[in-house]
Parts: C-alpha cells; structure tokens; sequence
C-alpha cells in the first residue's frame, strides 16, 4: 500500500466507504472521509471510531490491504424505477 493508492481512496468523489486490512488482522472501516486523516509525510494514519471519539494510530506500513465497501445492489449507480400500474 502507497500513501498515493490511499488518497485517491480517501479523496474520491463521491467517496466510497471502505475496509484498511491491518497486518495484526485488525480491519478498520473508513465510512466518510473525515473519519481517516495523515501524517504530512504520509507514514502515519489515523483513523477515528464512527460511535465515539476512539481512533487508531496506524504507520502505512502495516495496511495490507484497502477493500471498498459494497453499497448494495444498486452499486453501480443505477437504480430500478418503480412501475406504475394502470387500473
């Protein structure tokens, strides 16, 4: 993991939650993008708690692994229109 494929990640818009695999086996969930923030240099991450103010102190050397999140069946924008029915 780069601190370049992060950003992208962390900067896209519209943003797209997604899972930061850690080497210890943790999994920290980035749901909005002011939930996750860097170190100028970029070795070191935070990312806080979605309920509380709890965070975690990551160096970008021990992610793994970035997957996005699944936003559900109509993941790839599109939506189903409800059809109406002629009575």
């Amino acid at each position: 993991m780069t601190i370049e494929q992060l950003r992208l990640a962390h900067h896209a818009r519209p943003f797209c939650p997604f899972l930061l695999q850690i080497d210890d086996g943790r999994q920290l969930r980035v749901r909005k993008p002011e939930y996750l923030s860097c170190s100028p240099t970029g070795a070191t991450i935070t990312v806080f708690g979605q309920k509380d103010d709890s965070f975690s102190i990551v160096g970008l050397g021990a992610i793994s692994d970035l997957k996005f999140e699944s936003k559900g069946p109509a993941s790839n924008g599109s939506r189903k229109k409800k059809r109406r029915r002629n009575r």
